[in-house]
């Protein structure tokens, strides 16, 4: 995906490998911005020398984060999902069904304006809305939907990739595909 995406072109030092460890870093300790990324790696960067994650100023995340092609990740993303669901293909639900189930759902995620002035949402606030599909056997994301708008989840139904004869919870309903 990497070299499809030309990710490492011109790279000398920060690849897309390291920007991928980094992020994961921040998001499986919680980091809330490129400072705190940044603080963070140094304090521990003795400590994390062996697992490859490497100290980067807060200049060298933002410039990578917002150049590397985000087609890169999302395509890692698919592969992961698919390793996923064959790990979990022959697992019985807690329910006694042989069909899949799904879940979805939507969350607002909010934005600061002043950085995203194009996540105008409502009343001066800034957000996205996320629109997700959860295979339920291995509670596994398949299907994430971004808009910068609300729009109602019967709209994104139309959307989502499900197999014929399986269940889809959302809200209080759930259905057969």
């Amino acid at each position: 995906m990497v070299n499809r995406y030309k990710g490492d072109r011109h790279v000398i030092k920060f690849t897309c490998r390291d920007q991928f460890m980094v992020m994961n870093f921040a998001q499986f300790t919680d980091r809330s911005g490129l400072r705190d990324i940044e603080t963070t790696l140094n304090l521990c960067s003795s400590d994390l020398y062996r697992s490859g994650i490497k100290a980067i100023p807060k200049s060298t995340l933002a410039e990578a984060n917002k150049k590397k092609n985000l087609l890169i990740y999302q395509d890692f993303a698919q592969v992961l999902i698919r390793q996923a669901k064959e790990a979990y293909k022959g697992q019985k639900l807690r329910l006694d069904l042989d069909e899949m189930v799904y879940a979805f759902d939507s969350s607002t995620i909010e934005l600061c304006l002043e950085l995203c002035p194009w996540a105008k949402f409502h009343h001066e606030r800034g957000a996205i809305k996320m629109y997700t599909l959860v295979d339920l056997r291995g509670s596994i994301p398949t299907f994430v939907h971004l808009t910068e708008e609300t729009v109602h989840n019967s709209k994104i139904m139309d959307k989502i990739p499900v197999e014929a004869n399986s269940y889809l919870s959302y809200g209080q309903r759930i259905c057969q595909v």
